[in-house]
Formats: C-alpha cells, structure tokens, sequence
C-alpha cells in the first residue's frame, strides 16, 4: 500500500467550487482509499491506496464530477516524492525566514521551461520538469510567477501550495502505517 498526496485544483478559492472536506473524505473511504485525513480546506488530501496514479486520478476526478458536478485537476505525488521536494527545497534560508513566502507549483504534466530569472526581481525560482520552487519575499499575491502565468508558459494545468502547508502534510505523511 502507497501513502499519497492528492492535491485537488480550485476548490474552496474565492467562493467557487464549494467542497466540504469532512464530506469529501467520507466519500473517498466509501471508494476504498484508506487513512484519508484532508488538511486545511483548500483540497489537500492524505490517503493510502493499492491504486496506481492513473486509477486514483480517475477515481477522485469521477467522484468530483459525479457527487459535487463539477471537475478538479488532481495532482498526485507519493510520500517519496514528496519527501525530495522538502529536502531539496534550493529556498532553505528563507525557508527558516518566512516559510509562506516559499512555495512550489506543480504541473499537471512534466515541462520545459526556460525563464530569465532577472525579469521577475525580486522573486526569485527554481525550476524542475514537474514544478518550480518559488520564492516571493513581497507574497505571492504580489508577484508575476503566479499559477496563470505558468499554465500559459507550460501549456498545462498547475496549482500551487506554499511550502509551510507541504511540510506539515509531509509530517503527516511521515506518520501513516508503513
């Protein structure tokens, strides 16, 4: 059995997409996914499943769709996975500093990106083939580097977590049955 990271795209944000995670995680143990915990109400939840990523995908898209009518882009990371995105965070000192001024978005599938990183000062990046780690010490409300301009640069979904959440979820993850 794999522990699993499931980050759900646009619920809870601005109004739209209203999706009660006591609901949602009482739905997801009817499907057979087990230890599901969800962490604050912005679609970040923790489960355990002999599934594959495709079939977890498949499952929790159709269940959106099927329960609440609407779809959500799920983005899937295993606890290993999860675990190299904190220990190789390139933002450790600022990290220490302001943990909510780091954050990594995700791409729904890998990418090559190639930026001039001078463009965005004083935000700051690096970049992988399925995220970037991003540092915005005047807050993410305030840079360029947002989730829109990736999806227009990648041509592909992206949500975006800050580096705090992700590393309370990966101490949580850290705790699930082996």
């Amino acid at each position: 059995m794999q522990s699993y990271l499931i980050l759900l795209r646009g619920v809870n944000v601005a109004g739209k997409n209203i999706l009660s995670m006591k609901e949602l995680k009482s739905e997801l143990e009817k499907c057979g996914f087990e230890n599901v915990k969800t962490y604050v109400q912005s679609g970040n939840i923790l489960l355990q499943s002999y599934l594959e990523k495709p079939e977890i995908h498949k499952s929790i898209e159709d269940l959106m769709l099927s329960n609440w009518g609407y779809t959500v882009s799920t983005f899937i990371l295993e606890k290993e996975e999860l675990t190299s995105i904190i220990t190789t965070n390139p933002f450790q000192n600022e990290t220490l500093k302001s943990p909510d001024k780091v954050l990594i978005t995700f791409f729904k599938q890998s990418s090559e990106l190639n930026l001039n990183g001078s463009i965005f000062h004083p935000d700051q990046f690096v970049i992988s083939s399925n995220f970037v780690y991003l540092f915005c010490p005047n807050g993410y409300g305030n840079t360029k580097l947002n989730g829109a301009f990736f999806e227009r640069k990648t041509k592909t979904m992206t949500t975006t977590r800050n580096y705090k959440t992700l590393k309370i979820i990966h101490e949580l993850l850290c705790d699930y049955p082996i």
